[in-house]
């Protein structure tokens, strides 16, 4: 009986052991989780940080590049002097920086989004200008691509802190910000004229991208023409451990291509705001200088709910055959006559 005993009370702790030690092959000062725990094949949740789900709005103020020009033979001449709004489904990520990207900054930023009727896991998001992204450096911790957006904490003192304030402005020698303004309006412009829909052969016309101007760029003197003043493109964002809101302002140029192509110009502000996941985010630890995370997810060997694989460093069947022959020797020399009655 008390053998017994002794088995059941020592192999929870002698399995935690085994269960929590730390991988021999990870690199502790990584800003990547020991494994991607998450059970999923897109690559957005690798790294330690927090993540938001929720919904990006663009809003896109069309301008006409030269007001004495007759911009009707554009395609999407409709928009000019407009604005449209588009929203779209959205993931934030809000990382702690690699420590070999060679920057500054306090956070890694990722941004994605996509159309609500997007496969993310598709082969076709590109090609019809349904997805877009947004870096503030190179995801992959590469010092040599450089600064895409130069961040910094701006936090305001309360007696309680709630969330943390990063802003910035877009590195004028980066063009990273091309790939963050990708759409489709072929749905939303008018088709050609004496059409009553877009001929497959034209549909190209339709597929707009471009990015955030910057005012040193070479046409930026062609910019100021419609735009006037330049500013810089600039980024906010508000995090928590509850939601998080990004707000993305600049000029914009986007074109299409093929035969017929035109380019579109105006101002932009996409915003974001979304709830954390829970089970993809590590603890933001707040009131600190700048933005902390507890090491917790893959770190504590716990998997995620619903998740068969597990974390790296869980114990293996092998290690349960361990376990019980050591607790099994411990409690076989246990001096049992000093409790016998």
């Amino acid at each position: 009986m008390l053998f017994a005993l002794c088995i059941l009370t020592l192999v929870p702790h002698v399995y935690a052991t085994f269960r929590n030690r730390p991988d021999p092959s990870y690199n502790a000062s990584s800003n990547l989780r020991p494994e991607n725990i998450t059970n999923l094949d897109y690559r957005f949740y690798q790294t330690v940080g927090s993540y938001y789900n929720g919904t990006m709005t663009f809003s896109l103020s069309f301008r006409s590049e030269d007001p004495a020009d007759d911009d009707s033979d554009k395609v999407c001449s409709e928009l000019i002097n407009k604005t449209l709004s588009i929203e779209r489904r959205a993931m934030v990520a809000i990382l702690e920086p690699s420590p070999d990207d060679g920057n500054d900054n306090p956070i890694l930023l990722v941004i994605y989004t996509w159309d609500e009727s997007v496969n993310l896991t598709g082969s076709d998001i590109y090609h019809d200008y349904q997805h877009s992204e947004l870096y503030s450096a190179d995801p992959h911790g590469s010092a040599s691509l450089g600064t895409y957006w130069h961040l910094s904490t701006s936090n305001k003192t309360t007696t309680t802190p709630t969330s943390y304030t990063i802003s910035g402005t877009h590195s004028p020698t980066s063009f990273a910000a091309d790939d963050f303004l990708r759409f489709n309006f072929s749905q939303r412009c008018l088709p050609p004229t004496g059409r009553s829909s877009i001929p497959s052969d034209l549909s190209n016309r339709y597929l707009f991208s471009g990015g955030l101007l910057q005012p040193g760029w070479d046409d930026a003197d062609d910019a100021r023409k419609w735009a006037g003043t330049f500013p810089t493109p600039a980024i906010e964002v508000v995090f928590g451990a509850g939601e998080a809101t990004v707000e993305v302002t600049g000029l914009f140029d986007i074109g299409s291509s093929g035969s017929g192509s035109s380019s579109l110009v105006g101002g932009l502000s996409a915003s974001f705001r979304g709830a954390v996941d829970g089970n993809r985010s590590d603890e933001l630890v707040l009131g600190k200088r700048g933005p902390v995370w507890t090491h917790s997810l893959g770190f504590r060997g716990q998997p995620l709910a619903g998740d068969s694989k597990g974390v790296r460093g869980n114990g293996a069947g092998w290690e349960w055959v361990l376990v019980l022959v050591l607790v099994s020797v411990a409690c076989a020399d246990w001096p049992w006559s000093r409790i016998a009655p």
